[in-house]
């Protein structure tokens, strides 16, 4: 009896883990909503959009070419993994 308590407490393991993970609303409501009162404004959704561009933009002349979009694409990628690594609660800004 106490293995088969064993093995579903085991076999659910891993449904509450992913139970806990964080809703892409919540994820995305967490890391637009910059002063943290439950609503983005356009100026909070903008502000990250803005700061990626010039990010983005690494010779500072105003456009954003293919090998620039690439070092991004991949940077991202990383970042991604790195939160799905920690259960969502990475943070991109």
């Amino acid at each position: 009896m106490k293995m088969r308590v064993c093995a579903l407490l085991l076999a659910a393991a891993p449904l509450t883990a992913f139970a806990q993970q964080p809703s892409m609303a919540q994820m995305f409501m967490k890391q637009m909503d910059g002063n943290g009162d439950g609503k983005v404004t356009l100026e909070e959704f903008q502000k990250p959009t803005e700061g990626q561009f010039r990010k983005m933009d690494t010779n500072g002349d105003g456009v954003i070419d293919s090998s620039e979009a690439e070092v991004f694409a991949t940077e991202m990628q990383q970042r991604l993994q790195q939160m799905r690594q920690q259960g969502g609660h990475g943070q991109y800004r």
